[in-house]
């Protein structure tokens, strides 16, 4: 038996997670496109822990660092991979 797992993040739930913890506020309306554009070229693909922390750097980068009061960049970074984790989808494959 053969067990897969899968993570998928969807833009929309990125979208709602940077409206909901305030991220992205210091970025242009054109940086925060592109970056909704690099989420969604990885929807239907396999997100990677890599991929969770790059897309966790631009969002610290285009934060308020006020908003993260004593933090760290890496422990910023840390904390907005994880939220980024709480809204991915995982997809279980078992195969005989």
């Amino acid at each position: 038996m053969k067990i897969t797992e899968k993570r998928t993040i969807l833009p929309d739930d990125v979208r709602k997670l940077c409206v909901e913890m305030g991220y992205y506020n210091a970025g242009t309306n054109v940086e925060y496109g592109c970056f909704l554009d690099t989420v969604n070229s990885i929807q239907n693909g396999h997100i990677t822990n890599e991929m969770l922390y790059i897309l966790a750097k631009d969002i610290c980068k285009h934060t308020d660092i006020e908003d993260f009061g004593d933090m760290g960049e890496t422990e910023r970074i840390q904390s907005i991979m994880y939220d980024l984790a709480r809204v991915s989808r995982t997809v279980f494959t078992v195969e005989k």
